[in-house]
């Protein structure tokens, strides 16, 4: 059952506070600025725990290094590949979270991709080099695939940025030909 309460911000601002006390479940609190969405918003997470469907995701991820972490420690040694496989894909993910991440997710959009793919295509390989097109569009498949898991599997994001930004376009071989 829903409870509602007037609440004031040091502003003066007015706020309804909803709180819905159901057993077996935590105790679950929003605020709103007016009642009328108070109230709608009560009736839509009552009618979802009632149909088993509600759910609050139990994870608190506040940064894109926390959440990279949490793909390390949970996906990667569950992966069937090689050892020299999960070292080289650790490695793209160290470099995501060096570069990315104090930045919360929700910042992640296809511009800042993009400054990141330009920065990959410029940095110097092991033979000196630059990294090739491939390379570039590797590690931002590695990100794309934590964005992946923490939508579907974990419920941690609402959206994979990835998927919305321009690739890498300079291939360093032909596609074959079917």
């Amino acid at each position: 059952m829903a409870t509602y309460r007037i609440r004031k911000t040091s502003s003066g601002e007015v706020r309804h506070q909803v709180q819905i006390r159901r057993k077996g479940y935590p105790l679950i609190t929003e605020t709103f600025a007016t009642k009328k969405e108070a109230q709608k918003w009560a009736m839509k997470t009552e009618a979802a725990i009632l149909d088993g469907l509600y759910y609050k995701p139990t994870l608190e991820i506040s940064s894109m290094g926390d959440l990279i972490e949490l793909y390390i420690c949970e996906f990667i040694p569950g992966k069937e590949c090689s050892e020299a496989s999960k070292k080289n894909q650790k490695q793209r993910f160290l470099w995501w979270k060096q570069e990315i991440g104090g930045m919360k997710p929700s910042d992640l959009r296809p511009k800042v991709l993009n400054k990141y793919r330009d920065i990959l295509s410029n940095k110097r390989n092991h033979t000196g080099g630059t990294y090739s097109a491939d390379t570039v569009n590797c590690y931002l498949g590695a990100l794309s695939h934590v964005f992946t898991i923490a939508m579907k599997d974990w419920e941690l994001v609402e959206d994979n940025p990835v998927w919305f930004h321009h690739r890498s376009s300079l291939r360093s071989k032909p596609l074959p030909k079917i």
